[in-house]
């Protein structure tokens, strides 16, 4: 019948889920969710699995309860437009081979592991933040943020050069075709005046003082802020002004690197390439 809701709750011991077109099965017991329009799982708190071979027919929710849960998707598109976060802010998430996830909503996850020829979409909009723990990306994985923004908390060894690579795969020497953290905005944008930037939330605070928020997210010091920029827009203020050329050219002439510094195309160097890019930015922002 039409409206039918189906919830599964489990226990307080690690458990597996698996969840497929036509139904979910915990171990070697199946559930067949035929007609059911609502699928709710609440995992309660063992550290628990739940395998998404397929996107299932019905809308489907999670509470993940206290465990270090994982949310792994094996097939399928999966579309959320709310936060998978809300109830379940511990939950990893897997997405493996040719599964696509698209977010059209903020989301606040823990880790994030792609494999495959995976793909992540934040869709666009520019008001959307997707927060994690740590990434993985691996094979032809893409996670496409478009215009909008990125926080990734690390523990304690910053991941700030491991993100630029990403974002350094993606970009492929402006052509935006490669692996990686990508922006299908700036791949598409005319004139090609924008990128994907990223700087220590330390550095972020040193411009806007220590209870600045970011794609309005409270974050503290061991933080990696991705922004979709204008090239050469050191400060993330959204323009290219006369402080993006101080930047840079106190970073050319103190061989500094980084984002802040005025190394627009994140190749660990501030030169003309850099200056070719903030002009173009510059003399063409708001076009």
């Amino acid at each position: 019948a039409l409206g039918d809701n189906l919830r599964f709750i489990g226990r307080n011991t690690a458990e597996t889920l698996d969840v497929s077109a036509n139904g979910f099965a915990l171990g070697a017991v199946p559930f067949f969710q035929t007609a059911v329009e609502n699928l709710r799982i609440e995992t309660l708190d063992g550290n628990d699995t739940i395998h998404l071979h397929q996107a299932p027919a019905a809308a489907i929710s999670f509470d993940g309860g206290l465990g270090a849960n994982t949310l792994a998707f094996r097939a399928g598109t999966h579309s959320f437009a709310t936060e998978l976060g809300v109830l379940a802010p511990n939950f990893d998430i897997a997405v493996h081979d040719v599964a696509i996830l698209n977010f059209t909503a903020s989301q606040h996850l823990g880790s994030l592991t792609m494999d495959g020829a995976s793909r992540v979409n934040v869709t666009t909009g520019g008001d959307k933040a997707l927060r994690v723990t740590s990434i993985n990306l691996t094979g032809s994985a893409l996670l496409d943020l478009n215009d909008n923004a990125m926080i990734l908390d690390y523990a304690t060894k910053s991941s700030l050069a491991a993100v630029q690579s990403l974002i350094n795969a993606a970009r492929n020497g402006g052509t935006w075709t490669g692996p990686g953290i990508t922006s299908t905005t700036a791949k598409n944008a005319s004139p090609a005046n924008t990128t994907l930037a990223a700087i220590e939330s330390s550095e972020f605070k040193s411009l806007y003082g220590p209870k600045a928020l970011f794609a309005g997210e409270v974050v503290d010091a061991t933080a990696v802020l991705l922004k979709y920029s204008y090239y050469g827009d050191t400060d993330f203020n959204g323009i290219v002004d006369f402080d993006d050329y101080s930047r840079i050219d106190q970073g050319f002439e103190n061989n500094r690197t980084g984002w802040i510094n005025g190394d627009a195309d994140g190749n660990g160097v501030v030169d003309f390439d850099d200056y070719s890019l903030i002009d173009l930015a510059f003399n063409t922002q708001n076009a």
